[in-house]
């Protein structure tokens, strides 16, 4: 999928925001995950802090796998909160055909199950953002 997010999401960004960046170490991940679960629930976005942290590991490992570093972006908006992982590899995000017996693969699917909608776009640096987007429950 490439895109953007909804339309307005830059006028939305003023409710609340925060950029983390991480390198290839052990517990970037982790740290990636629990720094969005907690952004979320100083939101009172409690709701939205499971699916939001499993996808931030997904796609911070992602990027860490393919690019030297990866930038977190969580934005919150009226109505919507928007995760962006941005690193310096140029390539898209891809899904795997589905693979039983892999150990991997399955991220991007778990992506799109799991977030209201998800795509990526170049950056002007030469790099990608891939971004998902959470709906909070009214």
């Amino acid at each position: 999928m490439i895109g953007t997010p909804p339309a307005g999401h830059a006028a939305r960004t003023a409710a609340g925001r925060f950029t983390l960046t991480f390198t290839p170490a052990a517990p970037a991940i982790r740290v990636a995950r629990e720094t969005v679960g907690s952004a979320l629930r100083a939101w009172g976005l409690d709701g939205l802090a499971g699916d939001a942290e499993l996808v931030a590991s997904e796609l911070v490992t992602n990027a860490l796998r393919h690019a030297r570093s990866a930038t977190v972006v969580l934005t919150r908006g009226v109505g919507t909160v928007t995760l962006e992982v941005i690193d310096d590899d140029p390539h898209p995000p891809r899904e795997a055909p589905p693979d039983p017996c892999a150990t991997h693969g399955r991220g991007l699917i778990i992506v799109g199950a799991l977030t209201a909608g998800w795509g990526w776009r170049p950056t002007d640096d030469g790099g990608k953002c891939v971004w998902a987007t959470f709906a909070p429950a009214a």
